[in-house]
């Protein structure tokens, strides 16, 4: 089976480099990104077995870690708790933050050495691939219970009676249930995006941030951004 690498680096030289050591590694499909946006928007589409990111994705910024939040925030994912990540840095010492609380399989030094990394990307490719089930929901109404394939949920609505629950091609209307209950039995693909909404990130389109509103794949409407959630979406899925 194929392996998909996803490189996450700002700088298009570093990519360059990691791309020719990968080149004489066989069986993988290799992914590029130069900020996390980028990222999030390689992950909607493919499955991802290995992660070679930057600590420092953005150099203008002082104190940047980008990468390591990047990576916290997928470790909260189920798909991709337990997936190899190799971190590239130009610290000084990255190794406690990345190996005891965000489980780093290794990192490397830049200028990179090209048979250490190749190396430890061999390595990291040994990992067997978790298969993961998709999970369904349940919801009551009218005394019958309706199941609903998480993957298959675009975004989820509440109004003051009820509560909307949008697929790729349905919808099923429920009485109303608050979005803290449900979001307790959501992944972490789910993001709130204001009082009364939920999305799915892997049907994000685009984002009009200035407008504050989300365009997903699948629904014609688009969906406003709660103030107090400008910020939030921001931080999660690294938008300017």
């Amino acid at each position: 089976m194929q392996r998909n690498v996803l490189i996450i680096e700002d700088k298009e030289q570093h990519i360059e480099s990691l791309r020719r050591i990968l080149d004489d590694v066989q069986g993988i499909n290799v992914f590029e990104a130069h900020n996390i946006a980028e990222a999030y928007c390689v992950l909607s589409s493919n499955c991802i077995h290995l992660f070679l990111v930057d600590i420092v994705l953005d150099t203008e910024a002082k104190g940047d870690v980008s990468g390591l939040n990047f990576v916290e925030n997928i470790r909260k994912d189920s798909r991709y708790e337990f997936t190899p990540v190799i971190f590239v840095t130009s610290l000084e010492d990255p190794k406690l933050l990345s190996y005891t609380k965000l489980q780093c399989f290794g990192y490397v030094e830049k200028p990179f050495e090209s048979n250490q990394v190749k190396n430890l990307i061999s390595k990291a490719l040994k990992f067997p691939i978790a298969e993961k089930e998709d999970k369904n929901l349940f919801f009551r109404k009218d005394g019958i219970i309706y199941s609903v394939r998480e993957s298959d949920i675009v975004y989820i609505e509440t109004s003051f009676r009820k509560t909307e629950i949008v697929t790729r091609d349905d919808k099923l209307v429920i009485p109303y249930k608050t979005l803290s209950e449900i979001m307790r039995n959501l992944d972490s693909r789910f993001i709130q995006c204001s009082r009364y909404a939920i999305i799915n990130r892997e049907f994000i389109e685009y984002i009009d941030n200035a407008n504050r509103y989300i365009k997903l794949k699948h629904v014609a409407h688009t969906l406003e951004i709660g103030k107090s959630y400008t910020k939030k979406i921001k931080e999660i899925l690294g938008n300017d």
